[in-house]
């Protein structure tokens, strides 16, 4: 398959190097699809989690005025089958 995705795991040595690897690769991939429109829309999870990855998003200034927010909820798997 042309379009098949790819699993990529990586491992970090603690918790801070991992969110701030999730941070830049999000922000990475948003000013990537700017470059190919003008709106995004980013789909967040909600919990304790993501937490520290928001708050370094939020020190970014990469144009969040242009995204387009979406907070997930405790959503089940079993709403997929």
């Amino acid at each position: 398959m042309a379009n098949e995705m790819k699993l990529d795991i990586r491992n970090y040595k603690d918790v801070e190097n991992w969110t701030i690897a999730a941070a830049e690769s999000i922000i990475m991939n948003i000013k990537m699809m700017y470059s190919l429109q003008d709106e995004v829309n980013l789909l967040l999870s909600g919990g304790s989690t993501p937490g520290p990855i928001y708050k370094i998003l939020d020190q970014d200034d990469f144009g969040f005025c242009k995204i387009s927010f979406w907070k997930t909820f405790c959503i089940s798997f079993r709403h997929f089958r």
